[in-house]
């Protein structure tokens, strides 16, 4: 799901996770420490589009809030593939990594 708890491990931080660095409905920022940013780059460099496919067709379409299509799916897969490297240069950097969104 698309929650700020949405669940424990590594994989539950790299997207929406982390430390809430603000509270409130007009935007999420979310901070990832470097021990972190290290753990989240091992859990996702294996993630192929069969498993991530698996898990979006999962989500249930009433709580996304956004319909649900193949043209999503690609938009979501596409860019996804871009955080696996993203976070390996800032693990392998001891960074932290933060998450914004605009609501």
């Amino acid at each position: 799901t698309l929650t700020l708890n949405g669940g424990g491990g590594p994989l539950s931080l790299a997207v929406l996770g982390g430390r809430q660095l603000h509270s409130g409905d007009e935007y999420i920022i979310s901070l990832v420490a470097p021990d972190d940013v290290k753990k989240v780059a091992v859990a996702i460099a294996t993630i192929d589009e069969t498993w991530f496919r698996d898990r979006y067709d999962a989500i249930d379409p009433n709580d996304y809030g956004y319909p649900k299509s193949q043209e999503d799916f690609g938009y979501t897969w596409e860019y996804f593939q871009s955080l696996p490297p993203f976070f390996k240069r800032a693990g392998d950097a001891g960074r932290y990594v933060i998450f914004t969104v605009d609501q």
